[in-house]
C-alpha cells in the first residue's frame, strides 16, 4: 500500500509548499543522521513538496533495548561454558589456601599498567609497590565440599615503618593498634609458612586477588628476614596458584553477566566486591569485614570453590 498523503487547500499553497520544503529538509537531513524514518520517504518528501504534497513517514517497530550491567540481578549467571583454557586455569583442587595482606602504605605516584608479573600472573602494580609492608596478614585453609575450614588473621608489630593515615582509612588499622597489639614479623611469617607448605604438601594451592601483589610482598618481607630458603618455597607455590583478577576468568564472567566485552585483545579485571557480589551473593557478613585479611581470604577461598562449581556446571546460577 502506497504511504498516505495530505492535500495542501488551494488558498494555502503557497504557505504549504514553503513549509513541506522545511519538513522535507529538516526529515532529511535527520535521516542522513540516523534517525528512525525511512531516506527513501524523506527523498520522497523533497519531490513531493515541490508539487504541495508531504509524504507520512513510516513508523518502524521500536527497538529492542540492551540491559545494562546495573540492570542485571547478581548472582544469576547465564548458563555459559567457560573457555577450555579458563577450565583449565580453574583446576580441580579440592585443597586450597586463601591468603590475603593488609599493607602499612603504598607509593601511589607511579602510573597503573597492567602486565604478567613474576609468577605468571595478570598484574596491576608497580615494583614500587612491592616494598610495602605488611600491617596484618590473613589465610583460609579449607576443603571443597566440608565446612572444615581454618582461618588465621595475625596483626603485625611495625618495626622500621609506620602505618599511614591513608591505609588506615582503607583497613582502620592505626599505627598505634599495630604497635600495641602486633606480633613480629618472623614469627607470623613463620607460622604462615609452616600451615602453607603443609596444606601444599596435601595438594592444597594458593588463591588470592591480585595474587602477583599479596604473594610478591609476602616474597619481599621473607627475603628481609633472611629467610630465603623459605622465600624460594614460596615462589615456586605462588606459581601454582590461583588468581581470581585473571583477565581470561572476567571476560567469562562478565558474558555470564551480560556484559559487554569488547575486542579479544582487552583485558577484563573485576573487582573482589564485584565477584562477591556476583558469585556469593549470601557473604553479607564477610563484607562487613572487607580489608579486613582474615575475612578477604576467606573471600578468596570461597570464591575458588565456587568458580569450580561454576566451570564443572557450565556456569550455572548461583545457589
Amino acid at each position: 500500500m502506497d504511504d498516505p498523503v495530505v492535500v495542501a487547500s488551494e488558498d494555502t499553497l503557497d504557505r504549504a509548499r514553503w513549509a513541506a520544503v522545511k519538513m522535507a529538509r529538516d526529515q532529511a537531513a535527520a535521516a542522513l543522521a540516523g534517525s528512525a524514518m525511512d531516506p527513501t520517504a524523506a527523498i520522497a518528501n523533497g519531490r513531493a513538496a515541490r508539487r504541495g504534497f508531504v509524504t507520512c513517514a513510516k513508523e518502524e517497530p521500536a527497538r529492542a533495548k540492551m540491559p545494562r550491567v546495573s540492570d542485571l540481578r547478581p548472582g544469576l549467571p547465564r548458563p555459559t561454558p567457560p573457555p577450555p583454557h579458563v577450565k583449565n586455569k580453574i583446576g580441580e583442587h579440592r585443597l586450597a589456601i586463601g591468603i590475603d595482606i593488609e599493607t602499612a602504605g603504598w607509593d601511589g605516584t607511579q602510573p597503573i599498567r597492567g602486565s604478567w608479573g613474576q609468577f605468571g600472573f595478570y598484574n596491576l602494580c608497580c615494583p614500587a609497590d612491592l616494598g610495602s609492608r605488611i600491617v596484618q596478614l590473613g589465610w583460609s585453609v579449607g576443603e571443597m565440599g566440608t565446612d572444615e575450614v581454618t582461618t588465621k588473621e595475625r596483626l603485625i608489630k611495625p618495626e622500621g615503618f609506620v602505618v599511614t593515615e591513608q591505609a588506615t582509612r582503607v583497613h582502620k588499622i592505626t599505627h598505634e593498634r599495630a604497635v600495641a597489639d602486633g606480633l613480629p614479623l618472623r614469627a607470623v611469617l613463620s607460622e604462615f609458612m609452616d600451615d602453607v607448605l603443609s596444606a601444599y604438601r596435601r595438594g592444597g594451592r594458593v588463591v588470592c586477588h591480585h595474587l602477583e601483589f599479596d604473594a610478591g610482598i609476602i616474597k619481599e618481607e621473607l627475603e628481609r628476614c633472611g629467610f630465603n630458603q623459605l622465600a624460594e618455597q614460596w615462589a615456586a607455590v605462588a606459581r601454582r596458584g590461583f588468581c581470581s583478577m585473571d583477565p581470561e576468568l572476567g571476560r567469562w564472567l562478565s558474558t555470564c553477566h551480560g556484559k559487554e566485552c569488547g575486542p579479544p585483545t582487552s583485558k577484563i579485571t573485576m573487582k573482589l566486591k564485584e565477584l562477591v557480589g556476583y558469585l556469593l551473593p549470601g557473604s553479607a557478613k564477610l563484607l562487613q569485614a572487607y580489608h579486613t585479611a582474615g575475612a578477604d581470604a576467606t573471600l578468596h577461598l570461597q570464591l575458588y570453590f565456587k568458580l569450580q562449581e561454576m566451570a564443572r556446571g557450565g556456569g550455572g546460577a548461583v545457589a
